[in-house]
């Protein structure tokens, strides 16, 4: 899968995901959680997608991983705060919902080796 593939994937799932966990819980509107997963995901992106694999292969790939989105669900929250807008916590939840669900879904898909070539 290219970078483009995977962050075309991943703001697909994090605007349904983040739209979806906001109207659920009755906390904004659902565009606005939309548009704050895709402006997320562009902005981080490019990061995950060049520093995971040194940093993987450096520290392990589960901390190396872990590290990776905790850092991308931190930036992403910030981006919540400000555009849903909501507090910091609910930010903190949206961004770790929607990036749980985008980073497992990449997880399932090469553990079973169903992504597209790039």
């Amino acid at each position: 899968m290219s970078q483009w593939q995977a962050m075309l994937a991943s703001i697909v799932i994090e605007a349904v995901v983040a739209a979806a966990l906001i109207t659920a819980l009755a906390w904004g509107h659902a565009a606005r959680a939309a548009a704050a997963a895709t402006l997320g995901t562009l902005i981080t992106h490019w990061f995950a997608w060049n520093s995971a694999p040194p940093l993987m292969a450096a520290i392990g790939d589960i901390p190396g991983f872990v590290a990776i989105e905790t850092v991308v669900t931190l930036i992403e929250a910030v981006v919540y705060r400000f555009l849903v807008p909501v507090g910091v916590g609910r930010a903190l939840i949206l961004s770790l919902t929607a990036n749980g669900c985008s980073a497992g879904t990449g997880i399932l898909l090469a553990t079973f080796t169903l992504l597209p070539p790039a």
